[in-house]
């Protein structure tokens, strides 16, 4: 049983090693890819700006609203549609339909950040400990940075007929995807889930623990300032050292 647990595991870190290289694949330059596609720096900004606001309501909304019985089926739709959202843009380069691509890459922010946090609660359901949930950020950091690394040095270059430039990215990054979606159906997470009454109506506790605790507000206004000014001062970095 236990062999059987940690097998289990293993493939949830695998798609979590899957999911998070296609990241750093995908995104490493997908300013530049909207760039190029003639959105304009200020337009790509509102577009990230949105991102952000509509992955914070979602994550709200879902938390509430998945079961732990529903959770495996809900993450695994979540990567089937990353994964035809991102095949889509792939096709979409340079055609000039940027209303659909804006609500692709506005659609496609939301659903990675759900994945990522359905991805520990998943393992939970094996085990908990602070030295897994602590791999987890591990290997999910390792895993992007080095699909970041591997994105700046096939740049421009072709390998087995194949040339590397920023829509290449979009298409690499879904066949990750869709693997991770592949291993994360195989993924057994038997036994009889019983839904803890106390993971009801987080919504609800996560307003009510804001609403009372001074430090909390203050916790969630200096992430809030902090990630604004962060975005703002490199989030388009490379997009106004090309286009400048």
């Amino acid at each position: 049983m236990r062999c059987n647990v940690n097998k289990e595991i293993k493939r949830i870190f695998l798609v979590l090693i899957l999911f998070s290289l296609s990241g750093g694949i995908f995104y490493s330059f997908q300013e530049l890819w909207l760039a190029a596609n003639n959105l304009s720096t200020k337009t790509i900004g509102i577009v990230y700006s949105l991102c952000a606001l509509l992955s914070v309501s979602t994550i709200f909304l879902c938390s509430n609203l998945i079961t732990k019985d529903k959770l495996k089926k809900f993450t695994s739709l979540l990567f089937l549609l990353k994964g035809i959202i991102i095949f889509s843009l792939f096709l979409l380069n340079n055609t000039g339909y940027n209303i659909l691509i804006k609500f692709l890459i506005m659609l496609d922010y939301v659903i990675d950040v759900e994945i990522y946090a359905s991805i520990y609660p998943m393992i939970a359901l094996f085990a908990k400990s602070d030295k897994i949930y602590a791999l987890r950020s591990i290997i999910y950091s390792f895993s992007y940075y080095t699909g970041t690394l591997l994105t700046s040095l096939l740049l421009g270059k072709t390998i087995m007929h194949l040339n590397f430039f920023f829509n290449t990215y979009c298409l690499i990054g879904a066949m990750l995807i869709f693997g991770a979606f592949i291993i994360l159906n195989n993924v057994n997470l038997n036994g009889d889930i019983k839904e803890d009454n106390n993971d009801k109506n987080i919504l609800g506790k996560v307003i009510k623990k804001i609403k009372n605790d001074s430090i909390s507000k203050y916790y969630l206004v200096a992430n809030l300032t902090g990630n604004i000014s962060y975005a703002c001062i490199n989030g388009l970095a490379i997009t106004l050292l090309i286009t400048g």
